[in-house]
């Protein structure tokens, strides 16, 4: 594949303006929670900046999207901000310290302070070394039944460990999730998957799937496991152990592309029995696959799997709006997530139909702004209750729209997106 040299804006003209109107307002409603006050909203009828420590809801992701600020525009303040933030989410870490979540635990704020190390106070630094030697602890017994997801589970400590790279007590936790990533895996005839534990799931995912069931997506599923193994295999990482696991994975994975060739995959099986097509997102569906399976084809050299992959990011980002799935403007499942792995194909290939597709996408984010709803005119489709509410975090929120709009109007490469495994480790 072709790759295109250095981090290119994908927005210009009259996009970028708009872009840099939304990042203006996403700044001025985030910043007041590095004050840890409780301020009034920036804007009538928009909701506060959230007071939590966690990466995707609160404070640690907040403080992700003034680093890349300033990194952007640097000598306005923003660097002072995201250090506030981040003293804020540290300080707020207590209440959860006994969840090594990546996205709502204290391996997300460890993450985040090694993100953000030359901002960080060096005494709360030191205490990295301690999460080391707990995680390297956890991992040192006899496998036993746990959460492997990334965003909850064993693959989230592994994005962690790779940050923490070239540290003994890292690469030692890497090698352990090795051993535990191979010891949890299901062989079928498709190949290697991993199985979501019912306790684990939603109460009407687990009425279909009582024994639990099987997520091909990244976020809760085998696609966040190849995406892990393929940092593994590139750090060098046990690689016999790690090349099986990932040649059984992806082998499963493409087994997953339901008939018809469109790059769909359902969101949950049980090997038998299937929910419906995933929806178009970087958590669950063809285009966060599509991304992994590419990235593991890199890393083990393999041409054919990027191929495929490249062709299953093809169909998967022209599946009609209407299809998509797509209903809000964030990170995890909306249109600001397409529009960054767009990008990322873009810069990936130099196929200038990745960098067509980051545009609409990018579009269709600034088109669902509305001044004065939400945070800076951001809201999320809230599932449950199917009505848009306001979020401020990364996953869901204005954080993680405001970072993709900084990857799509500026040259700096978003390699924060490190931590939803579209991009390979330092």
């Amino acid at each position: 594949m072709r790759v295109v040299h250095g981090w290119e804006p994908v927005l210009t003209g009259d996009d970028a303006d708009r872009a840099r109107t939304a990042l203006d307002a996403i700044a001025r409603a985030l910043g007041p929670a590095a004050e840890g006050s409780d301020p009034a909203p920036a804007v009538v009828g928009e909701a506060p900046p959230p007071a939590d420590a966690t990466l995707a809801d609160g404070l640690g992701g907040c403080a992700l999207f003034f680093a890349a600020l300033h990194e952007a525009h640097p000598g306005l303040g923003h660097d002072r901000t995201a250090r506030r933030l981040l003293d804020g989410a540290i300080g707020a870490s207590g209440g959860i310290a006994d969840s090594p979540s990546l996205f709502s635990g204290i391996t997300g704020v460890a993450w985040t302070m090694q993100r953000l190390a030359s901002l960080c106070d060096p005494d709360a630094l030191a205490a990295l070394d301690e999460i080391d030697d707990a995680m390297r602890a956890a991992l040192r017994g006899t496998p036993s039944p746990a959460g492997f997801d990334l965003i909850d589970g064993l693959v989230g400590i592994g994005v962690l460990a790779l940050e923490r790279m070239p540290r003994p007590a890292a690469r030692e936790t890497l090698e352990r999730l090795v051993v535990w990533l191979e010891a949890l895996a299901e062989r079928t005839p498709d190949g290697l998957t991993w199985r979501a534990r019912p306790e684990a799931l939603h109460a009407d995912a687990r009425a279909s799937f009582p024994a639990g069931c099987h997520y091909p997506g990244v976020a809760h599923g085998t696609a966040g496991v190849v995406g892990l193994l393929a940092g593994l295999l590139r750090a060098g990482i046990a690689p016999a152990g790690t090349r099986d696991l990932l040649d059984g994975a992806v082998r499963w994975l493409f087994a997953q592309e339901l008939p018809g060739g469109r790059a769909l995959f359902a969101h949950q099986s049980d090997g038998t029995t299937a929910r419906p097509p995933a929806r178009n997102a970087w958590c669950t569906g063809g285009p966060g696959i599509a991304l992994m399976l590419s990235r593991a084809g890199s890393a083990a050299g393999r041409p054919e799997w990027q191929a495929r992959a490249v062709a299953l990011a093809v169909s998967a980002m022209r599946r009609p709006l209407a299809e998509s799935g797509m209903r809000d403007a964030c990170l995890c499942h909306g249109s600001a997530g397409l529009g960054l792995l767009s990008s990322r194909w873009y810069h990936a290939t130099g196929d200038r139909r990745f960098r067509d597709d980051a545009v609409r996408w990018f579009r269709q984010t600034l088109d669902q702004r509305r001044p004065g709803e939400g945070v800076a005119g951001f809201s999320a489709m809230n599932a449950p209750r199917q009505r848009l509410e306001p979020a401020a975090g990364l996953l869901f929120g204005a954080a993680g729209i405001g970072l993709a709009l900084l990857a799509a109007t500026t040259g700096r490469d978003p390699a924060w997106d490190r931590v939803l495994l579209m991009s390979d480790p330092p």
